[in-house]
């Protein structure tokens, strides 16, 4: 017969999910009026703000104090660490004084605790800096404007000096006859490779004529010149670029990606997406172009679990902040197959917007002026496609699918930024000297960063976007990141910042409840109401079908909110997430009212 069944062994409560905190800076700055028919510009300081994102709603952070230390310098990121630190690169503005902090944007910017320090001597006003991650190890590329330095740095601690690994000095004007063929003026962007190979992306802002403006340029080994690639996108000098990373289509492998550049550019006021090519040496497809503003400055938030990022969209112009959706995977997939029609939603879907003057509480910043400020993002997207991010390492969530269980081990050797238990015998990364001057990558069987904390990165404090207790003056969170009823049912609505609120796609007010769609059925009153007063609708947590707008279709759906004009918050089954959706386009379906 058949053997008895036995029962499963008691596996405990399950274990929290991932907290999840998108570090957000922007640079703030005031818009100058139009004259002589010119588009305004830019003026006044260049003002340094930090906070972030947090949970599944993704709501503002209150904001940090701020001071003429966040006039005086500028932040480029650097990497992003094991426990989810962002570290970054502080440079001063008047003389090019650098230094490399944790990134603790709960705090005030002098506030962030300071890891290393370059002398004056090494450093110069007119330096720009771009930093990648070769084999686990931290390089900081750096390009002098006026002298045409050309420098790469191996860093190989946080808190320890730099080395220098090459150098070589920049013509003026841009020689294609050079072996090493990029100009001083070279504004570089940086992608990974599906090897984790880092590669460059060079602008020539001077190039005119039947010059290329664009070069890919492949790191084959940091104390070498780059090696040129065949091809390049076609773009024009002045382009804005971003890279932008989503979970590879159809791997089950979590951790491999694919890659895309967005192009900004300002002449055409266009946005156009090219799809990074497994071989360098084939052509870059383009993905799709469609208008935009020209003076938009773009940035991503990487939510694990999500195959795409959020893009993070500000036009000065326009003074509006937005959060746009991705639909690259469904762009990719019809240009690799000619007979699929393209999506109906475009490459870059606008969800919300909000005036970028409301991002801060009035009164809180000094001359803030509601007609002329405006918020330019910055990409903390650094090396987080090879990095230990929980975006890399949580599969994909299908839909209606929960948060796998953390606390599995790391995939293959701990990387760097790992300091270890307080207390732990320091060790050099390296026997001898690094093995990729001039040789083979080496393998890093252990830790190349693996030493006590520095001085003031303190043991046993919470670093920052790590689970557990908040630090002084945060308020706790009120229920885990990702739970199925966001904290704000009943009370704030998600994308709340004070003051504002976040607006329904295409910069639009809430306003009051529009006319039912098509084909939705006449609103009744609800279970007990009294004739001629509104229905009570679905209760929280009820399984309703809902008419998205975006689709034209009734789908079902989620009440995850309810609010006090009768409104809800539904999402949908791809955790797609609506808002104050009005009655007439939500209704219950059979048996789908919460139990209890």
């Amino acid at each position: 017969g058949r053997p008895p069944m036995h029962p499963l062994p008691h596996m405990g409560p399950p274990m929290p999910e991932p907290p999840v905190e998108a570090p957000v800076l922007l640079k703030r700055r005031k818009l100058g009026a139009a004259e002589d028919g010119r588009p305004p510009e830019l003026t006044g300081e260049k003002t340094i703000e930090a906070t972030s994102l947090r949970g599944r709603e993704l709501r503002w952070q209150p904001w940090p104090e701020v001071n003429k230390f966040n006039d005086e310098w500028k932040v480029t990121p650097l990497r992003w660490g094991l426990r989810g630190e962002l570290f970054v690169l502080l440079r001063r503005r008047e003389t090019g004084d650098t230094r490399v902090c944790a990134a603790e944007v709960q705090s005030p910017l002098d506030k962030w605790p300071v890891l290393y320090t370059n002398t004056p001597s090494s450093s110069s006003r007119s330096t720009r800096y771009k930093s990648f991650t070769f084999n686990e190890h931290l390089f900081i590329v750096s390009i002098d404007r006026e002298s045409g330095l050309f420098q790469v740095f191996h860093v190989p601690d946080p808190s320890s000096a730099w080395s220098v690994a090459f150098k070589s000095t920049l013509t003026e004007e841009l020689d294609e006859s050079e072996a090493f063929p990029i100009s001083r003026h070279a504004k570089l962007t940086v992608f990974y490779g599906m090897d984790r190979t880092p590669y460059f992306v060079a602008v020539e802002p001077r190039a005119s004529g039947s010059q290329r403006a664009t070069r890919v340029f492949r790191m084959v080994d940091p104390a070498k010149a780059w090696t040129l690639c065949a091809e390049a996108p076609a773009l024009s000098p002045k382009v804005r670029l971003l890279t932008v990373y989503t979970k590879a289509v159809r791997s089950p492998n979590p951790t491999e990606f694919e890659a895309a550049i967005f192009s900004v550019d300002p002449a055409t006021s266009e946005i156009s997406i090219f799809q990074v090519p497994k071989d360098m040496e084939k052509p870059w497809s383009l993905i799709s172009k469609l208008p935009f503003p020209g003076d938009t400055r773009l940035s991503c938030i990487y939510v694990p679990g999500k195959p795409e990022p959020l893009l993070m969209a500000g036009s000065p112009t326009e003074k509006m902040q937005k959060l746009c959706h991705l639909n690259l995977g469904e762009w990719r997939l019809s240009k690799q197959d000619e007979r699929m029609p393209p999506p109906k939603a475009p490459v870059v879907e606008e969800k919300f917007s909000r005036p970028m003057s409301s991002l801060w509480p009035e009164g809180s910043r000094e001359g803030h002026d509601p007609q002329t400020v405006v918020a330019l993002p910055l990409d903390c997207t650094a090396d987080l496609a090879v990095s230990r991010h929980a975006w890399v390492n949580t599969p994909v969530l299908p839909p209606g699918g929960e948060m796998p269980p953390p606390g599995m081990p790391p995939l293959g050797p701990r990387p760097p930024f790992d300091y270890g238990p307080p207390g732990h015998p320091p060790m050099p990364p390296f026997h001898g000297p690094p093995p990729f001057m001039g040789g083979p990558p080496p393998p890093f069987a252990r830790p190349p960063f693996d030493r006590p904390p520095p001085p003031g990165w303190h043991p046993g404090v919470r670093p920052p976007f790590e689970g557990g207790p908040p630090p002084p003056g945060m308020p706790p969170p009120h229920m885990p990141p990702f739970d199925a009823r966001p904290p704000f049912e009943g009370g704030r609505p998600p994308f709340e910042a004070p003051p504002g609120d976040w607006f329904g796609g295409k910069g639009k007010g809430k306003g009051p409840p529009g006319p039912p769609p098509p084909g939705a059925p006449p609103a009744l009153p609800g279970p007990g109401a009294p004739p001629g007063q509104p229905p009570q609708g679905p209760e929280v947590g009820s399984t309703v079908e809902a008419h998205n707008l975006q689709k034209n279709q009734w789908l079902p759906a989620k009440v995850m909110a309810k609010h006090p004009d009768g409104s809800l918050d539904v999402e949908y089954e791809d955790k797609y997430m609506e808002w104050n959706v009005p009655p007439p386009r939500v209704r219950l379906l059979p048996g789908g009212a919460p139990d209890g």
